[in-house]
């Protein structure tokens, strides 16, 4: 058993990272550190889950990162508490057409898996970007800040 922040007691291998803004949950403490960071500098939850997951594809590059997807479900507070969703994950480059595939011999009714066709545009960047127009309360160079040094962030 550890004694954690403000007295709590948990049974845990992971330090306790907590604010008293909020609690953020990442696969990695300085990914949870950062999301907790931006919650004490005024952003909302939308700001520290966009911080903690930029944060986790330096820290943990296997897991995620800025060449990847992001799916997200967002509640609004109350009263409305409406429930939004957002799929970010790739999509087929703006070029490419079912003659651009003829014309490279593609001639099955489906892209290979092994084809470089099937490659897709990362759409993480742009779900962090729709998620921050739309529910997000800092703009992405305050964000940076706290993911790109986190010495910085926790300095001011």
């Amino acid at each position: 058993m550890i004694s954690g922040a403000y007295g709590l007691a948990f049974d845990s291998a992971r330090p306790l990272i907590a604010s008293r803004n909020g609690i953020v949950a990442a696969s990695h403490t300085l990914a949870s550190a950062v999301g907790a960071r931006i919650l004490e500098r005024g952003g909302n939850a939308v700001d520290a889950a966009i911080a903690a997951n930029a944060v986790t594809g330096f820290v943990q590059p296997f897991s995620c990162g800025i060449g990847g997807d992001l799916f997200a479900i967002v509640q609004e507070p109350s009263p409305s508490r409406r429930i939004h969703g957002l799929n970010a994950s790739g999509w087929a480059p703006r070029d490419l057409s079912l003659k651009v595939l003829r014309d490279c011999g593609v001639d099955a009714p489906r892209v290979s898996s092994s084809s470089a066709h099937a490659v897709t545009v990362p759409g993480c960047v742009a779900g962090w970007d729709a998620l921050r127009e739309r529910f997000g309360s800092m703009g992405f160079a305050e964000v940076g800040a706290c993911c790109c040094s986190f010495a910085a962030c926790s300095a001011a």
